[in-house]
């Protein structure tokens, strides 16, 4: 717990006892490691004898419920902040402490209140985008920066991650939103593809001005709603997986459609002898060859999850980079000149 909090274990068997302590009243009452060790910082500075030790125990123990609310309120503040940095100055308006609780709070909604984002893209690479997102959820935060827009959100299950990022024409502003992705793509199916699009966020609301390119068609405006960022599951951590074994597919919806015929599960495999994509059943077996690989390994993933997303890789060309290894996650991505789309599988069970 001392290198946690940045509390220091050099007081003898007495500062060990309280450390201790306050270890298992942070854990029983579910406060991160780093956000407490962040909170302690933040007010009482360095922990580094045992007067000071005793005066953080009792500050806790006597505002346990502020403590907490405030450990998570600095969780969300980070959060925004790897984004949006200016955020922290939130922090340095109001003291993060129990005592200003309410007052931290209210500055941090004024933030994201204020939180503004101008953006000019193609529509087709916008849809592309809510597409390959709402394949797996209705809601995510989106993180907008100067360098354009990315998201990473798993499904209910557990069982699939995409990771989808937008490099628009223009963009200026930044911060991370909450995103209603199933709502955004109710409008945009009556959008025309070959239309021009500038979003602005501002006051928790998206507005999209569509201007069509064919002049015979109607220009719309649509305003959204959007969702309260800390409200919205937290992006995960991507997978750090050692793949090891390749592929290049082409027609990457064709093969699918033809193999879900035969089974649920499809097998990638790709050894000395080359690659294939395999549905087998009982005595059924269909299997395509794919010259375009390397490596080794083999893991078979459902082809439900595969289904939804070779619908969307056909609207991108069809052409689709896979990288797996044995009865681990795989890796299906495709990167445009405008939108990079990737989608993280869990592996079924051994192949």
């Amino acid at each position: 717990m001392a290198e946690e909090t940045g509390i220091k274990e050099e007081n003898g068997e007495k500062a060990v006892d309280i450390l201790r302590e306050l270890e298992e009243l942070a854990a029983r009452n579910g406060l991160g490691k780093d956000v407490f060790k962040e909170f302690v910082k933040l007010n009482f500075g360095t922990v580094d004898t045992v007067e000071k030790l005793e005066e953080v125990k009792k500050y806790v123990k006597e505002n346990i419920d502020g403590v907490r609310r405030l450990c998570g309120l600095i969780k969300e503040i980070n959060k925004i902040a790897s984004v949006d940095s200016r955020v922290l100055e939130v922090l340095n308006t109001v003291k993060p402490s129990v005592e200003n609780l309410d007052k931290l709070d209210e500055e941090f909604k004024n933030y994201l209140k204020n939180m503004t984002v101008e953006i000019e893209c193609d529509v087709k690479a916008l849809k592309m985008f809510v597409n390959c997102i709402e394949v797996l959820v209705d809601e995510a935060l989106i993180e907008c920066t100067p360098e354009g827009i990315k998201t990473k959100v798993v499904d209910p299950a557990n069982v699939a991650m995409v990771i989808a990022e937008l490099t628009p024409e223009f963009i200026t502003g930044q911060g991370m939103f909450g995103l209603p992705v199933g709502d955004l793509n109710n409008y945009l199916k009556f959008v025309p593809t070959k239309s021009e699009c500038k979003i602005t966020i501002k006051h928790e609301v998206m507005t999209v001005d569509i201007t069509p390119e064919d002049e015979n068609d109607n220009p719309m405006t649509f305003k959204i709603r959007l969702i309260d960022p800390t409200a919205v599951r937290r992006s995960p951590k991507v997978p750090d997986i050692d793949w090891t074994a390749r592929m290049t597919v082409r027609n990457f919806n064709k093969i699918i459609k033809l193999l879900e015929t035969t089974t649920g599960n499809v097998i990638f495999e790709v050894n000395e002898d080359g690659g294939s994509i395999a549905a087998i059943e009982d005595e059924s077996e269909i299997r395509v060859e794919v010259r375009d690989c390397d490596g080794e390994g083999k893991a078979m993933y459902a082809v439900d999850y595969l289904r939804e997303f070779a619908k969307i890789f056909a609207k991108c060309g069809d052409t689709v980079g896979v990288r797996f290894s044995t009865n681990y996650p795989a890796e299906f991505s495709y990167e445009g000149d405008d939108v990079r789309i990737t989608y993280i599988l869990a592996p079924r069970f051994e192949a």
